[in-house]
């Protein structure tokens, strides 16, 4: 005679090995999700790349980087020089902003460019001259839109930053996934 125990533990058995079976389904599908997309790895964005180069504002004035103004640096955390420009991709008809940072180095640029940067970039910039721990040109950190619009309709001019070597470059764009696009395009066309 069996005793009544035995098919209870069968019965957890097979239901453990049946859930076991279905989060490994469940993992599988949330791993291709995120990352099988099927795009090439090339195109995802990255914010932060050495480039193994020091670049100056001559590396920029050859890839066409047209300088609008230079920034009194004093107050951006051990930075050599800033700009504020445009520059257009042989993709686009359109030119975007750019302010670009230059740093001593790609770690300084790090260290001490990354707080500021993600300070004056994305949908919670501070526009506020009283609230920005570096003031200087925050009215080219904005941008006024909408019909009739005045300076209380103000958003950020750029929605995101790269790190490349010594420059942190913030990217005009409509919306994050535009200004990556910017980012990326001045990027590659600095490598």
């Amino acid at each position: 005679m069996r005793s009544p125990a035995r098919p209870a533990a069968l019965i957890r058995s097979r239901t453990a090995r049946a859930l076991t079976m279905l989060l490994v389904l469940v993992v599988l599908i949330l791993i291709m999700a995120c990352g099988g997309s099927g795009s090439d790895s090339s195109s995802e964005f990255v914010r932060v790349s050495d480039s193994e180069a020091t670049y100056s504002i001559d590396d920029l004035l050859a890839i066409d980087y047209k300088v609008s103004k230079t920034y009194d640096v004093a107050g951006l955390t051990e930075a050599d020089a800033a700009y504020y420009g445009f520059w257009r991709s042989s993709s686009s008809s359109d030119p975007f902003d750019y302010e670009v940072r230059v740093y001593p180095s790609h770690a300084v640029a790090i260290s001490a460019g990354t707080s500021q940067a993600e300070e004056v970039t994305g949908d919670d910039a501070v526009l506020d001259r009283s609230l920005s721990s570096w003031p200087e040109g925050i009215n080219d950190r904005r941008k006024v839109v909408g019909p009739g619009a005045s300076r209380s309709s103000a958003q950020p001019r750029y929605a995101d930053f790269v790190i490349f070597g010594n420059l942190v470059m913030l990217c005009e764009g409509r919306n994050l996934e535009h200004a990556r696009e910017q980012c990326t395009g001045i990027v590659d066309a600095l490598r």
